[in-house]
């Protein structure tokens, strides 16, 4: 598996080195604008720059410089920098850059590159390391893949967008659903409660009309009519007394009969009224 990772990573490094193209005239202006190294050292060699190691980005650029006709061996001597730099700056400037990187011996080593490399600042880092560009076609790609990136971006968030927008549409119907249902709730209670009330309404009137009815006295009284000596069989004295006799001892009968009628009728009455009452009131 390690081994695997490791040409994988061998693999990724040759590619990189394939596409990536030094820009001479870049570096040595950079180099030019450098004027000390410093005694502290600035960053290690396992740093992450654009996601790779500080180590990394230094043998590429070492790599790079070597791939220059004028640069031959393990090391670069001062000639060899001389004809590197070519027109691009003055042979002093030439030589106080080459002894600026190395002080010690007669050419520069991967060793003192990588020591300069690590001691500058962090600007001139940064514009050396720019110095490394990609191939323009390569370029171009990168570019076409960005712009896709872009739009496939723009177009996510075009969608979250719409999304959210359906969402909001979604909740307003929702709850203007809920509004509506909530208001024919209310009305339906209503007209509820107006029927109840008219029933009950009603239900009192007729109560109230049943009541008045019952209370109400009779006005057609039963008269036992008196006779008339026309209407008797016969017109002597005699029988005028019987039959007189006989139609007020029937009068008598009848109003006892009519009071003791008058009397259950108005017992019964009062009972209608209590359980009319009591029924009410339950």
């Amino acid at each position: 598996m390690i081994k695997k990772k490791y040409i994988i990573f061998v693999k990724l490094i040759i590619y990189l080195t394939i596409i990536m193209k030094l820009n001479r005239a870049k570096l040595i202006n950079v180099l030019c604008s450098i004027d000390n190294v410093n005694l502290i050292k600035k960053r290690d060699w396992d740093n992450i720059y654009k996601n790779k190691t500080i180590n990394y980005w230094n043998n590429l650029l070492w790599e790079k410089i070597f791939q220059h006709n004028s640069i031959n061996g393990s090391g670069i001597d001062r000639y060899e920098f001389y004809d590197f730099c070519g027109y691009f700056c003055k042979k002093e400037d030439c030589d106080r850059i080459f002894n600026m990187i190395n002080d010690d011996s007669r050419c520069i080593l991967f060793s003192e590159f990588d020591f300069f490399l690590l001691h500058i600042d962090d600007l001139f880092f940064t514009n050396i390391m720019d110095c490394l560009e990609l191939d323009e076609k390569e370029k171009k790609e990168a570019e076409i893949e960005k712009a896709r990136k872009l739009e496939i971006e723009k177009a996510r968030k075009i969608e979250i967008e719409n999304e959210k927008k359906i969402k909001l549409e979604k909740a307003k119907i929702e709850k203007k659903k809920l509004q509506e249902l909530l208001l024919n709730k209310n009305n339906n209670l209503k007209n509820n409660n107006l029927k109840n009330n008219n029933l009950k309404n009603n239900n009192l009137k007729n109560n109230n009309l049943e009541n008045n009815r019952i209370l109400k006295p009779s006005l057609n009284e039963n008269i036992t009519p008196y006779p008339t000596p026309e209407s008797s069989p016969n017109n002597s004295p005699i029988s005028s007394l019987k039959t007189n006799n006989i139609t007020i001892k029937n009068i008598n009968k009848n109003s006892y009969k009519s009071l003791t009628e008058d009397s259950k009728e108005e017992k019964n009455i009062f009972t209608i009224l209590y359980n009319k009452i009591v029924s009410y009131f339950k």
